[in-house]
């Protein structure tokens, strides 16, 4: 490669770029180190015009700001000594900005420094962690192979679990052992990078109980990107309302007269047995329909609704006797 060329590009490129070699004592112990060369991207962070870099040692150059990041001897001592690269994020008070720093070597007793901008990756990364915190759903980010890479603070309070205590663990081990093959399975859509929405499951919470959770999951390759919504109080309210329509029908299924029950709107609710056998229709048919739905018109227009009053889906109803 043509000399001039490296130079130009060295002084030119988008990145601090500097080459130093160590300084050692008679006893081949590192006591310093001196710069060879840096372009001016070095020295802005350094807070030092390139040109009056070269040929000087660090402990020079640091004496007015030893505070400097990079007045670290011992950061150089195994890249320059056992050809060991290191990577760095350090910031720069002086500048006000956030960098990467790679420091690597070529030639034992020599070795090179690069620093790159990454200030705007650390505000983004920073909003992205303050969103993360905040939101009030489960978010996390998992992979593939059932694993929890990260999770928000919204876990701890569903469940009471720590973020360290879920994250870097199988997810798989807090599903309730009865949702475990459907999650397998909605895993696999997952693997064949195949959108997830509306899928509920149950998680084991430090207490022992079970959180019903209804996931929305986006795949990147073997990355999963999850948020989640605790209806635990939706689900339970649900049972306890299937619950009390059994009971409710079982009651009713025992009454030997006819019994229905209708909305205000006067659709059926539902009914018993003999009001099916009645009607010449299974109990499914009937329900969701009209009197004029179910019957000719001379007889429908017979049905008259008492006073009396079941309690069904939230609604206030009518039941009624032929």
């Amino acid at each position: 490669m043509n000399p001039d060329f490296f130079d130009q590009f060295i002084k030119n490129a988008p990145v601090g770029y500097a080459n130093q070699i160590l300084i050692t004592d008679n006893n081949d112990v590192p006591v310093d180190f001196e710069f060879l060369e840096a372009n001016h991207l070095f020295g802005d962070f350094l807070g030092v015009k390139s040109e009056l870099i070269k040929n000087r040692k660090a402990s020079e150059i640091f004496a007015g700001n030893p505070k400097n990041p990079l007045n670290n001897l011992e950061i150089y001592i195994k890249p320059a000594q056992e050809g060991e690269r290191r990577e760095y994020e350090m910031y720069s008070d002086l500048l006000n900005k956030w960098y990467k720093v790679i420091i690597f070597s070529s030639k034992k007793g020599s070795f090179s420094t690069i620093l790159s901008d990454i200030t705007k990756e650390k505000e983004q990364l920073a909003e992205y962690e303050n969103f993360f915190k905040v939101n009030l759903n489960l978010l996390c980010i998992a992979d593939t192979y059932g694993n929890f890479i990260k999770v928000n603070k919204e876990w701890e309070r569903v469940l009471g679990y720590k973020q360290e205590e879920l994250e870097h663990r199988k997810f798989l081990d807090f599903i309730h052992p009865d949702d475990l093959q459907p999650t397998l399975e909605k895993m696999a859509q997952l693997f064949n990078q195949e959108q997830v929405t509306g899928f509920i499951n149950r998680y084991r919470s430090k207490d022992g109980s079970y959180k019903f959770v209804e996931w929305r999951s986006q795949p990147y390759g073997t990355t999963i990107y999850a948020a989640a919504v605790d209806i635990t109080e939706k689900m339970l309210q649900e049972q306890e309302l299937h619950s009390q329509t059994a009971l409710l029908a079982g009651i009713l299924d025992s009454i030997p007269d006819l019994v229905f029950y209708k909305n205000n709107e006067s659709v059926y609710m539902g009914c018993n047995p003999q009001f099916a056998k009645y009607a010449g229709k299974e109990k499914e048919e009937i329900i969701g329909k009209t009197d004029f739905d179910i019957f000719p018109e001379e007889i429908a227009g017979n049905f008259i609704e008492t006073d009396q009053q079941v309690v069904m889906t939230g609604q206030t109803s009518h039941t009624e006797r032929i």
